[in-house]
């Protein structure tokens, strides 16, 4: 499979069906192909921890992001993020704010929660995403 499988952002199916176009007694499955790109995710990473992969990932891409953890065992108890440019939207189109939460539907177990912003002609941009340990008060205002 191809080196930069993660980078190309076309979708596993795709992936499929092209290696069998090229070649049709190709008998690859979907399954090999997302084990292929979780074993490249994971080499990337190297040794670090999935959440320490994400906050490398989000002080390279300059987004701007706080997350708290827990005392004693320093596990990751909140994160939430934002893009720069969502910042000077939310700034600009503060009379609507909606916000979202899904509770422990993924892997960590934990809240998702997203904020979403409308502009004055009615477009809608996210302002964060944050996955929350526990929805409690103290995880909604500024530490």
């Amino acid at each position: 499979m191809d080196e930069d499988i993660n980078k190309t952002l076309v979708k596993p199916i795709n992936i499929i069906l092209t290696m069998k176009e090229r070649n049709e007694k190709n008998v690859t499955t979907i399954k090999q192909v997302y084990n292929a790109m979780s074993a490249q995710r994971r080499s990337q990473r190297g040794h670090k921890k999935e959440m320490q992969q994400f906050i490398l990932l989000l002080e390279r891409d300059m987004c701007v992001h706080w997350y708290k953890c827990e005392e004693v065992s320093n596990v990751v108890q909140d994160i939430c993020r934002t893009h720069p440019d969502s910042v000077k939207l939310v700034n600009s189109f503060n009379i609507v704010i909606l916000m979202d939460s899904t509770y422990k539907m993924n892997k960590y177990r934990m809240s998702l929660l997203e904020v979403v912003g409308i502009t004055s002609t009615g477009l809608t941009f996210s302002v964060a995403v944050c996955l929350l340990a526990i929805g409690k008060e103290n995880n909604f205002v500024d530490p």
